[in-house]
């Protein structure tokens, strides 16, 4: 399970990585929280597509409050990349001046995912730094995979 918008849960066909690492960084007004996991039962794109078609509904409730989603944004197309999504909300909104903006973005190769969540105090901040941040993770996962070993047959005597 890549992303829990719109109430997604591990079950029915929706799987869990059972490994990752999670980071997170704050400073001028945004925070950043990243996880890397791996999929074995599913390719990590297939994951995200999960998330994709989960990501439906236009309101949904949790235990971080009540969100509304602003729909997908769009990521460019990256080299080695083999699946991406991104989508944005509005968190708790009290008024218009007053809510979470958050936008996560997601990125596969092979079996690896990784997963970014931006909160910011605007729309605008949160997708501007979620697309950069994907764009640093998209090179990231490029460069994880080295081109396989190529060994030459030894005949043993």
């Amino acid at each position: 399970m890549v992303l829990e918008v719109c109430n997604n849960k591990r079950g029915n066909g929706v799987y869990e990585s059972n490994y990752g690492q999670y980071r997170m960084w704050t400073g001028n007004g945004v925070k950043v929280r990243q996880w890397v996991g791996a999929f074995g039962v599913i390719t990590a794109s297939q994951a995200i597509e999960q998330a994709r078609v989960k990501a439906s509904c236009d309101r949904y409730q949790d235990r971080q409050g009540d969100h509304r989603l602003l729909g997908p944004e769009s990521l460019p197309k990256y080299s080695k990349i083999d699946g991406t999504y991104m989508l944005c909300e509005i968190r708790n909104e009290r008024s218009a001046t007053d809510a979470e903006h958050v936008c996560f973005a997601a990125l596969a190769r092979e079996d690896v995912a990784s997963v970014i969540m931006v909160e910011a105090n605007s729309h605008d901040e949160a997708v501007r730094a979620g697309k950069q941040f994907a764009d640093q993770v998209a090179l990231q996962l490029a460069a994880a995979w080295r081109e396989p070993l190529r060994t030459k047959a030894i005949a043993c005597a």
